[in-house]
């Protein structure tokens, strides 16, 4: 900013105070600066109807205007312009107040000299103009994730149309094919086509659930994640009752969370688990957090409503102690190469091992993405036929 011309917009009504004011940007050889000094409140908001300044120095007591309003006032008229305050008031509440309100500093008359003013003035301009960036580049990616969701959310609802007639067709052939005498390949290709159309579905309803999950306000509550992980275990089950697989659940395991994401998480990292484990002749999966829970927060929170405590002291406990706590699910499935393990939450992207087994490569995805919704952090460790641990941490 050497050799710059600052235009400064002066709103002080004290003559005295306005005169040492540009006495101290004169005595100043590093910069260049114009000064333009207004009294009233209204004069200033003329100023910055006409002309563009650089920064505005505000007194909040001004003959025609008092305190914060005076502050709130000239932010509606100065747009991107930084503002200091310069108050005759040494309150600290109130300067906390004013830069809350976004006042890029606040200042005492009584303490500035020359040199603080100067430096002030410098580093709000530039601060204000790092935030404008910010504020860009933030409205931009905003603006791109929302053209990406929609994106994503109308590819998967115009594929259904077409596929709902494929898969109505298909499966009207194979119910023929069932019937009449046809010949074993057109049988295989019927088959190809039905199990193909199924997949699409699952991918398409992957995709709609991953574009979903930043769109999704968040209700977190106690999550009782022990009681998930049994009923999922339980439809597992089910649909495989000869299967013999022993499975671990920590009791009383409990998440702060968004309990319909969480469950997708839990789901999908069960299901995987127990997908990937089906060729080990004792199939094994657990689910637990490696450190215990805290000591404060009984068994019984699960069935409380966290924002029913009276004592913020110790939500606020609740909360931090729960922040720590690293979830996990294992098993001893076929594992996979360590170095691998940052690729695995990349959509589509499925390890060489794991291709034989029925999947879309989404779910990890939407794994990660409800994780980050959570502020947490999810991360792998396993080795090739030695099992996979997948971690995570709720951050809320």
């Amino acid at each position: 900013m050497v050799d710059q011309t600052f235009k400064v917009l002066l709103v002080e009504d004290n003559p005295g105070d306005a005169f040492l004011i540009q006495e101290q940007f004169s005595a100043d050889q590093s910069d260049q600066y114009h000064l333009t000094h207004v009294e009233y409140l209204a004069q200033a908001a003329s100023s910055l109807a006409e002309f563009s300044f650089d920064v505005i120095l505000l007194d909040l007591s001004l003959p025609d205007s008092k305190g914060l309003e005076t502050l709130k006032i000239i932010k509606d008229h100065s747009l991107a312009t930084p503002i200091v305050i310069l108050s005759g008031l040494n309150d600290e509440e109130l300067a906390i107040q004013a830069v809350r309100k976004g006042a890029q500093d606040y200042l005492f008359k009584g303490q500035v000299t020359g040199e603080l003013l100067v430096h002030a003035l410098r580093y709000a301009i530039e601060r204000k103009h790092i935030e404008e960036q910010l504020k860009t580049k933030t409205s931009q990616l905003e603006s791109l994730n929302q053209e990406l969701e929609a994106f994503s959310y109308m590819v998967s609802h115009d594929l259904r149309n077409p596929l709902t007639v494929v898969k109505g067709m298909a499966d009207l052939l194979r119910k023929k094919s069932e019937v009449e005498a046809n010949d074993e390949k057109e049988k295989i290709y019927i088959d190809h086509i039905c199990n193909a159309a199924a997949r699409m579905e699952q991918i398409i309803q992957d995709l709609l659930t991953l574009s979903q999950v930043k769109q999704t306000e968040l209700k977190v509550s106690v999550v009782d994640v022990s009681e998930l992980a049994q009923e999922i275990i339980k439809q597992l089950q089910l649909k495989q009752p000869s299967r013999q697989v022993k499975v671990t659940i920590q009791p009383n395991l409990i998440a702060i969370a968004d309990e319909n994401l969480l469950s997708h998480v839990i789901e999908n990292l069960l299901n995987n688990a127990w997908k990937y484990s089906a060729n080990q002749a004792n199939s094994e999966l657990e689910i637990g957090v490696i450190n215990s829970h805290p000591t404060e927060v009984s068994e019984s929170l699960s069935k409380l409503n966290l924002e029913e405590i009276d004592d913020l002291n110790q939500r606020n406990r609740i909360r931090s102690a729960y922040r720590k706590l690293v979830y996990f699910v294992r098993d001893n499935g076929i594992g996979f190469d360590s170095m691998a393990a940052e690729k695995l939450f990349t959509p589509f992207h499925r390890l060489s091992n794991a291709k034989k087994f029925e999947g879309t490569g989404i779910g990890l995805a939407i794994v990660q993405s409800i994780i980050h919704r959570h502020q947490g952090k999810v991360w792998a460790k396993a080795e090739e036929n030695a099992g996979a641990t997948f971690y995570f941490t709720l951050g809320l």
